[in-house]
């Protein structure tokens, strides 16, 4: 997914690859909300200060959702 952002958009990505961590969907809505409510079904982001991207363990690689939801987590990463 890094040669195709490269390819379609002017971000370096000469990155080390981010933290992908599958969490179960109570828990990536935790991570998120850090315990100030629960957003209404999560599907995903990417937590700025550790440089870690937390998707739901439900994440399925061949999936185009899923692959479209990491794409989007990816993109913030290059951006930051």
């Amino acid at each position: 997914m890094f040669l195709w952002i490269g390819a379609n958009t002017t971000y370096n990505v000469d990155l080390p690859p981010p933290d992908i961590r599958l969490v179960p969907q109570d828990e990536l809505e935790q991570i998120y909300s850090q315990g100030k409510g629960t957003p209404n079904h999560l599907h995903g982001f990417y937590d700025t200060v550790e440089d870690i991207i937390y998707l739901p363990d439900t994440f399925k690689q061949h999936d185009p959702w899923s692959q479209g939801v990491l794409l989007h987590e990816l993109i913030h990463y290059v951006q930051d």
